[in-house]
């Protein structure tokens, strides 16, 4: 998930923060309607402003898995064994300390299958399988993006978008899966590599307001009158443009290279997978669900706050021994 030693070109502190928000962002879109439920229209009717914040906050929290692909787009990928490698070890890494803790209170077992299922990445969610295929595809991509002429890249990324639009948002396909899929990802992808080459814009954060207010009415619209739209989708144009504003506010901030922040940045992906192993997100919803049920208004959003934050540091620090293992794994192979 946006694993910056896989694409290409030197770490940036603006991109490495956005980076950081994206991962709570996801974080969030777990904790909200994942873990609680859509508010329904009587909750509109009866308690507007709690549900309206609800979905203002969902909306803004769909743009964390659009943005890590943008960010891979922009700097490309740089596809190569060891990169790939040091994605896998990651995700293996995680589910095995998981299996392990699980087993340890008793509430899992080792056993051949449950390995094969990590291994196979079936306890990593759709998002890691989805990732390996664009990594493999990447090399591909950069080429296109590289040599066809913005007239022949402008083509294929609306017609590309217009079905992804169409099957992702507006009807539903299984084979895109309104955007959880690696159909959706090459697309995303391919928008990272045209912004950076030929969008010039400096009012990113307005398209991010913008996007984010309508499409928040729009979700609001689409429960009171129970219309026939899918708005909980990474496909929804106004979802795809949003992140797209994102990306071209953070590219105009400039920052000096934080060591700090660059460190946490690189372990980002490890939020994703401490909370994503089906058991351990059966326990993260729940406690989220539990949370809302206890406390209502700004209490609510404290206690919901710190809990992410809390998972979020607990998944960095549990990074820490993967990446020395990684890099005096790495030094001790190449030695040899």
């Amino acid at each position: 998930m946006a694993i910056q030693s896989i694409t290409a070109g030197p770490r940036q502190s603006n991109f490495e923060i956005l980076r950081m928000i994206a991962m709570f962002l996801v974080l969030l879109v777990h904790a909200n309607f994942l873990s609680i439920g859509a508010p329904s229209s009587q909750d509109i009717c009866d308690n507007f402003i709690p549900s309206e914040t609800r979905l203002l906050f969902q909306t803004v929290s769909l743009y964390g898995v659009n943005v890590f692909i943008l960010i891979s787009g922009w700097f490309s990928i740089k596809a190569s064994i060891k990169g790939l490698s040091y994605l896998l070890f990651q995700v293996y890494y995680f589910g095995i300390i998981i299996l392990g803790a699980l087993t340890v209170m008793g509430l899992e077992q080792i056993t051949i299958g449950r390995l094969y299922q990590i291994v196979l990445l079936h306890k990593s969610g759709w998002f890691v399988i989805s990732y390996v295929i664009l990594y493999l595809l990447a090399p591909v991509l950069n080429k296109f993006s590289e040599y066809a002429s913005k007239k022949e890249f402008t083509a294929v990324l609306l017609s590309y978008f217009a079905m992804l639009v169409v099957y992702g948002y507006i009807d539903w396909s299984q084979e895109i899966g309104r955007g959880y899929s690696a159909l959706s990802m090459v697309g995303i992808y391919l928008l990272g590599r045209y912004a950076r080459k030929y969008i010039k814009f400096s009012h990113g954060f307005l398209l991010f307001v913008g996007c984010t207010l309508v499409n928040t009415l729009i979700t609001t619209l689409v429960i009171i009158f129970d219309l026939p739209l899918i708005v909980n989708s990474y496909d929804n144009p106004f979802v795809i443009l949003g992140a797209l504003g994102l990306i071209l506010y953070f590219s105009n901030i400039h920052i000096t290279t934080s060591k700090p922040i660059n460190y946490i940045a690189r372990s980002t992906f490890a939020v994703y997978l401490l909370h994503i192993y089906p058991e351990v997100l059966d326990w993260f919803c729940e406690i989220c669900k539990q949370l809302f049920t206890e406390s209502t208004g700004p209490m609510c959003l404290i206690k919901m706050g710190v809990f992410l934050l809390f998972v979020y540091a607990i998944s960095i620090i549990l990074d820490g021994p993967r990446r020395l293992i990684w890099k005096y794994g790495l030094k001790t192979l190449e030695k040899n």
